[in-house]
């Protein structure tokens, strides 16, 4: 996926460059996609995905959308995410902003940037995470975290259909759920 995503985005006016961001002792992989190849300060939007999305996943997740509306975007994937846990097995942690922080810098050796002018945009677990990370870093003006997921047993509970629903909550479990249930129940 990721050597055909490269290819495909060497093809885009301007490329999209695939970076390796320095962090701790290795590096950490993304893309940056840029609105024009001058260097007129513009905007950066830094996303992320969660528990298992990669940098790449990005660019019909707020990537283009970014610079069709003339920001700069970088995506990366910081550690236990795509890239780093398959290259190196490095795991999460919950200190985002020892990850997002070597981002932004990073980010600030790049063409086109505006250090004035740079939001995190997170998606699904990650919506959990930057939050943290921002703040934290104070260089990050903007934030939008959006986990997807409100309710995960909602999210479970949707998929079995609603006769057999007794039926898949274990009892062990069963009085950890009530909001779940009632929420599908509204549904």
């Amino acid at each position: 996926m990721i050597r055909a995503y490269k290819l495909s985005a060497s093809l885009f006016d301007p490329p999209i460059l695939p970076v390796e961001i320095p962090y701790e002792n290795t590096t950490l992989p993304g893309c940056f996609h840029r609105v024009d190849e001058s260097n007129t300060k513009r905007p950066l939007l830094i996303l992320h995905t969660g528990f298992d999305g990669s940098a790449e996943e990005m660019h019909g997740q707020g990537a283009r959308a970014g610079v069709e509306r003339s920001w700069n975007v970088l995506a990366f994937d910081g550690p236990g995410q795509y890239g780093p846990i398959h290259r190196e097995r490095l795991t999460f942690r919950p200190d985002w902003e020892k990850v997002v922080t070597p981002v932004v810098d990073f980010a600030l050796t790049l063409p086109g940037v505006d250090p004035e002018k740079i939001a995190l945009m997170s998606i699904s677990m990650g919506g959990y995470l930057a939050p943290r990370a921002a703040a934290f870093e104070k260089r990050i003006s903007a934030l939008v975290a959006n986990d997807g997921i409100y309710d995960f047993g909602v999210i479970q509970l949707a998929a079995v259909p609603p006769d057999q629903r007794e039926a898949f909550i274990a009892p062990s479990i069963r009085k950890t759920l009530p909001n779940s249930i009632a929420s599908l129940e509204r549904l």
